[in-house]
């Protein structure tokens, strides 16, 4: 039953065309990210050592970092299917002028300032891909469902980059990695501006919808990631996983040319491992489907992360360090599903592009420390003691927090009788599953008896559902409607800005369900159909409010 399930679940994210091609230019943008970061860290790796390759991680990771948080803002005001298309244009372009610069014998601050230009476009990609990834998701199984497919598909790139790298820089140098891969880029973003135009509710813009500027528009992030339970812990444990992928990408560089005496190709083909590894992991993810907790699936992943590379501190040889990266490459891929889908789940669409570029910019932050730390481990330790020591980073952090994990699952399960109840409401009827899946999961429930819930000249600041009982409703002391079941009130002053309209009172015993000015208008707003709804209600009962 669960298998055919998943078989079901994964069938219908194929039969979504947009959401195929999206999928296909991801794969194009995996194989150029993995493969120009190979071709950088072997072009500083040749320029002075595992010292050389740690400066090259750190020119392009610092700049990106810094970016990584503004890019997503700004992308975050576009159709977020002419955003990723806007990136991977960036991409080409800059990936081609790092091919330039290496093909003339440019200074190596010249190649590394161009390298930094593509690491900055590189963070455009995945803030918006996952904003579209969750407009496209209909039920919390397919959002699962489309995360894995996601993290196969970055497997594939994983493994396709680096061992193209490796050819590449074996028969031509690492500057035909940059030209090959740059012109990648330019077909992915050919690819999903050609897709076709998506479901309507797909490519409006999560954007804030205050009209503040990019400043605010980044508290906004940080305060949404600070106010939701367990996010900022997330981001944190993302940040764990990049640090030691930042250590693998220079400590492997070491192990290959040095400790194995592999020749060029060497490093590519053990990456290439992790990346195999990595697709093994987005397969093994599809035991997640349907589950609503996710938290013990993270630890799992984390787990088989890192005690692979605490293996590699003995003395195995190239097979076996290839099968023990492939291993740990799967259980970075199996709790990346779940930190996305968990992010997907706990934050709102209207920020969440901004979130996940904080995420980004954490990730390059973490990247850029373990590339730092590398070196210094090495120095301390040799290559494969420092395996040990990025083999024991995660997991510590996973064990560690597990409590916290398990309240963040607390926070995503789904009450069925609030989502029934949402789902009645016609307001809320155009908007996804999952969208409506997160709003029951944010509702608060609440009993009024013979008093007033809501009065007239006040500000506005919850939207209210009537679970049981009724609801009278009147303009200047003046009854004018009475309300039931399923009914709702408390819109117009959220969504126009202006004070209470009307005055709400329980006729005897009521229970409400409420929602935060902010949900409400998140999940109103960022929908075409659900506004339209919305609007010609508004319309209705403001001319009702008058006669």
């Amino acid at each position: 039953m669960k298998e055919r399930e998943s078989i079901r679940v994964l069938q219908a994210v194929a039969g979504n065309a947009s959401l195929r091609r999206a999928l296909a230019g991801f794969l194009g943008f995996g194989t150029a990210e993995f493969g120009v970061w190979v071709a950088i860290l072997f072009y500083g790796y040749k320029v002075d050592g595992a010292k050389g390759a740690a400066i090259a991680a750190l020119v392009q990771l610092i700049p990106a970092t810094i970016f990584a948080p503004i890019g997503s803002t700004l992308v975050d005001q576009m159709r977020p299917d002419r955003a990723l298309a806007l990136g991977f244009f960036v991409q080409a372009a800059t990936m081609l002028l790092t091919a330039v610069a290496m093909g003339v014998g440019a200074p190596v601050w010249v190649v590394y300032a161009c390298a930094s230009l593509a690491a900055c476009a590189v963070t455009l990609t995945r803030p918006v891909f996952g904003t579209l990834v969750l407009a496209l998701s209909r039920t919390a199984s397919e959002l699962t469902a489309a995360n894995a497919v996601t993290s196969w598909v970055e497997g594939m790139g994983v493994f396709a980059g680096p061992m193209l790298a490796g050819v590449l820089i074996e028969s031509s140098g690492p500057g035909m990695v940059f030209a090959v891969l740059g012109a990648t880029m330019g077909v992915a973003a050919l690819l999903v501006l050609t897709g076709g135009t998506p479901d309507a509710r797909v490519i409006e813009s999560t954007a804030s919808d205050s009209g503040a500027g990019l400043v605010e528009d980044l508290v906004a992030g940080f305060r949404e990631a600070r106010s939701e339970p367990g996010a900022i812990l997330l981001l944190c444990l993302v940040g764990g996983q990049f640090a030691i992928t930042g250590m693998l990408d220079v400590l492997v560089i070491g192990l290959a040319l040095d400790a194995l005496s592999t020749d060029a190709s060497g490093p590519g083909v053990l990456i290439a491992g992790f990346g195999v590894g990595g697709l093994l992991g987005a397969a093994m993810a599809v035991v997640l489907f349907g589950r609503k907790r996710l938290g013990g699936a993270f630890l799992l992943g984390a787990l088989l992360n890192g005690i692979p590379l605490l293996l590699m501190s003995l003395p195995f040889g190239y097979i076996a360090s290839i099968a023990f990266l492939a291993a740990s490459g799967a259980g970075k891929s199996f709790a990346e599903v779940t930190a996305r889908t968990l992010m997907q789940r706990s934050i709102r669409s209207d920020v969440l592009g901004r979130v996940l570029g904080l995420q980004e910019g954490l990730a390059m932050a973490s990247l850029a420390i373990g590339s730092v730390l590398a070196p210094i481990l090495v120095a301390g330790f040799g290559v494969r003691g420092a395996f040990a020591a990025a083999g024991l980073l995660l997991p510590l952090a996973a064990v560690t927090s597990s409590r916290m994990l398990r309240k963040l699952d607390d926070c995503n399960v789904v009450p069925e009788r609030e989502l029934a109840l949402l789902s009645s409401v016609s307001i809320f009827k155009p908007l996804s599953g999952i969208l409506l899946e997160r709003l029951a999961a944010r509702c608060h429930a609440s009993t009024a008896c013979d008093e007033a819930i809501i009065r007239e000249g006040e500000a506005g600041n919850k939207f209210y559902v009537i679970d049981e009982g009724k609801v009278a409703v009147s303009v200047a002391g003046k009854q004018v409607a009475v309300l039931g079941p399923g009914d709702f009130f408390g819109e117009i002053a959220l969504l126009r800005d202006v004070p209470r309209m009307a005055t709400c009172s329980a006729l005897g015993q009521v229970t409400l369900l409420s929602m935060s000015r902010l949900e409400f208008r998140a999940a109103v707003l960022g929908t075409s159909g659900s506004a339209e709804v919305t609007e010609a209600e508004m319309g209705r009962r403001l001319r009702q409010a008058v006669e």
